[in-house]
């Protein structure tokens, strides 16, 4: 695999502003790298190691409070 088709890298500034999502308040907006990193979520509250957020489209979203964010 060549550098040149990796999309999804992270930098020094990237790991500067992340934290773990359990570290985020009800109503606060993110974004998780990789994958959904063009998404921003809505907190809806936390449940057994999980937590409840929202797209921009109003579709609910399971996360586990451990994985790392950025604040929005």
């Amino acid at each position: 695999m060549s550098l040149g088709k990796v999309t999804n890298m992270i930098n020094e500034h990237d790991i500067a502003d992340m934290c773990q999502l359990d570290k985020l308040h009800e109503g606060d907006k993110f974004s998780v790298l990789g994958d959904y990193d063009t998404e921003v979520f809505k907190l809806k509250n936390f449940s057994d190691g999980f937590a409840f957020c929202y797209d921009s489209h109003g579709v609910l979203h399971h996360f586990a409070t451990w994985i790392k964010v950025v604040k929005v």
